[in-house]
């Protein structure tokens, strides 16, 4: 047999039964020639084991068996008995003979009830050459339509039964491939997009975003090569489809501003007039938009735009399942926006809605987000535990669900809580663990998040030149992609980097650039960060009236910031309530504020506590008071300042 292994699999079982010699002549009546050389190419080797096979089998076997040649090296059970039609007591027999002679592997999966049937390489291929054109033919078209059929029964089974759906979708992925192409064959192209979006959905999850974006490419062909101004007056289902997913693909690139665009162009064609009932894909759209406006940093934008799609799913989610399980991710995509902006109180009842809703329709998988984004809710309110924990089920759930992106983000968030905590090393490891996933699916956008992550960490536990690698490296991926927001602030902080090694020429360059991307975006982008930096570089230069005009831009882009009071630590509130009461005469507040001011030096607010004393002294003029301060010191002295004057 030359030393194939497929063939020697298939012959070594025999050997309980038939010695070497006598196998060996068995050889030579199936393919005269064989064992004297003259025919030993592999392909042959593989034709006379296989051949010794089959005839051990039964007869009534080995007829029905050609029919199986449709399948792609695997199926379940119950799709190739519907398919084929083969008499089940006859299939009880031959599937005992298949195993027996190592020509069918049987695999169980937990909770799915038929059993998947996964054939020996050499099998199906061989009996491809048994089944005629005709035969080939009633099969195939019942073989596209079972299918098409189960991928629109995964895509619904997918909320529920995440588990199940995706161990069936990852095994069947060839059939299914398979079916669309036989669609498409049959000319039956809004079917076929619609069975392509279906798989592109586990495509997707799975990470296997080429594959997703060839198969998108097969099923748009037919319905390419005309200009937009020939196309039919209403949109089809097939086309919002096709088009749905490509914008969606754009998105996930990282390409925000093409994905808009895409969508905008959707929008105005299904509000001209769609062929089908449209008002489910209307808010889809608006929902699509804001996703993009936020990936653009334009959160306050983004808003308007969920809060639509939102009244939209709400009012369809009272008869249709899927309009409310997405009223309730748009809740979640609202949350993330409201966070954005620091309207944090909204965004936790955006996040709990949300959370309800997709409890109600059993989205286990939009559970788990939403507990991860309440668990970000928890990290910036400082409960690193309960953070923690939110993440770890969240990490748990989407390596359960094979769903690499989202445990990826999941490593992420883990990180942050070890950055957040000082434990360098495992946050490295956390970071690392993400940025190996993102690496091998190639989602570029959120690999340069996490480059920069720790590029913080390496920072953070003094090794500046790791930093400085790290930085460099996520920069230039969102340089690459266009990604202005993210890339402005990784310039930022690389600037502070080369400040903190008196690497001024370097570090103003880099801010500048960050600083010119910051300005063109809303106040969320954190202008004050950048204006910090170049107080600083000014200040080491000796450039004293620079460094006073950078500091009031800080100060006074910090203050219009809606979320710069949700930034504050937790105890400032009640200490500037404390400080205005002290200045006011009371005793016992200064009583207390006199213990809390050496607190406070200790933990590095000196600035801010020179300020305190002077008010405490009488001393009311905020220029003067707030003149060395950084951001957030200037927002607490001018927070007593107002209090005091009865603002």
């Amino acid at each position: 047999l030359g030393g194939h292994p497929l063939s020697l699999n298939l012959v070594m079982p025999h050997l309980k039964e038939y010695t070497p010699a006598e196998l060996t002549a068995r050889f030579e009546e199936l393919l005269p020639g064989f064992v004297t050389g003259q025919a030993q190419e592999r392909n042959e080797s593989l034709a006379v084991s296989l051949a010794f096979s089959l005839r051990r089998l039964g007869e009534a076997t080995r007829q029905a068996l050609p029919d199986l040649a449709v399948f792609q090296g695997l199926c379940m059970e119950d799709d190739m008995l519907a398919i084929t039609e083969m008499d089940a007591a006859l299939w009880r027999v031959a599937r005992r003979e298949l195993e027996q002679a190592a020509l069918l592997r049987v695999e169980l999966l937990p909770n799915v009830g038929p059993p998947f049937l996964h054939f020996h390489p050499t099998l199906l291929p061989y009996l491809s050459t048994q089944l005629s054109a005709e035969r080939r033919a009633a099969l195939e078209e019942k073989y596209w339509q079972r299918y098409y059929g189960l991928a629109n029964y995964l895509y619904r089974a997918d909320t529920q039964t995440p588990h199940q759906a995706r161990a069936i979708a990852v095994r069947e992925m060839p059939n299914l491939r398979r079916g669309v192409d036989l669609a498409l064959a049959a000319g039956e192209v809004a079917a076929a997009v619609e069975f392509a979006d279906r798989i592109a959905k586990f495509l997707d999850v799975f990470g296997r975003w080429r594959e997703r974006d060839a198969l998108l490419a097969r099923v748009a062909a037919p319905l390419a090569g005309s200009e937009a101004g020939d196309r039919p007056a209403a949109i089809t289902k097939a086309e919002f489809l096709l088009q749905d997913r490509q914008g969606d693909s754009l998105l996930q690139q990282g390409q925000a501003q093409q994905a808009e665009a895409l969508f905008q162009e959707l929008l105005a064609r299904l509000a001209a007039g769609a062929a089908y009932d449209a008002d489910y894909d209307m808010a889809m759209t608006q929902w699509r938009l804001g996703r993009c406006l936020a990936a653009q940093g334009r959160p306050g934008q983004a808003i308007a735009w969920h809060q639509k799609a939102i009244a939209g799913f709400e009012r369809l989610g009272q008869t249709n399942q899927s309009a409310k399980q997405m009223w309730g991710k748009t809740y979640a995509d609202l949350g993330n926006n409201l966070a954005a902006i620091g309207r944090f109180e909204e965004a936790q009842e955006a996040y709990e809605n949300s959370l309800t809703i997709c409890r109600e329709v059993e989205d286990h998988r939009a559970v788990g987000v939403a507990l991860g984004q309440l668990g970000t809710l928890a990290l910036q309110r400082g409960d690193l535990a309960a953070a923690q924990k939110r993440y770890l089920a969240a990490l748990d759930t989407f390596r359960a669900l094979d769903e690499p992106r989202m445990e990826a983000v999941a490593w992420h968030q883990l990180g942050m809580v070890a950055q957040k905590a000082r434990q360098w090393a495992e946050a490295e490891r956390c970071y690392r663990e993400a940025v190996q996933i993102r690496e091998r699916i190639r989602d570029y956008p959120l690999l340069a998040t996490t480059c920069n992550q720790l590029a913080i960490v390496a920072k953070g536990d003094g090794r500046l030149a790791d930093a400085e690698r790290w930085y460099l490296r996520a920069i230039a991926v969102n340089e690459q992609l266009g990604q202005q927001r993210e890339m402005a602030a990784m310039l930022n902080n690389l600037a502070g980097l080369y400040l903190a090694q008196a690497r001024l020429a370097e570090a103003e360059a880099y801010a500048r650039r960050a600083l010119a991307i910051k300005e063109t975006l809303d106040l969320s982008a954190e202008p004050w960060k950048t204006y910090q930096i170049l107080a600083q570089i000014a200040t080491a230069q000796g450039d004293n009236a620079a460094a006073a005009r950078w500091r009031r831009q800080e100060q006074a882009s910090y203050a219009a910031y809606a979320g710069a009071a949700h930034q504050l630590p937790s105890w400032a509130p009640d200490f500037i309530r404390a400080v205005v009461a002290a200045a006011q005469g009371n005793q016992e507040a200064q009583a207390a504020v006199a213990q809390i001011l050496p607190q406070l030096e200790e933990r590095g607010w000196t600035d801010m506590t020179a300020s305190i004393k002077q008010i405490l002294a009488g001393v009311l003029d905020e220029n003067a008071l707030c003149a060395n301060l950084d951001h957030q010191d200037a927002y607490i002295i001018r927070a007593i300042l107002q209090q005091l004057a009865g603002v």
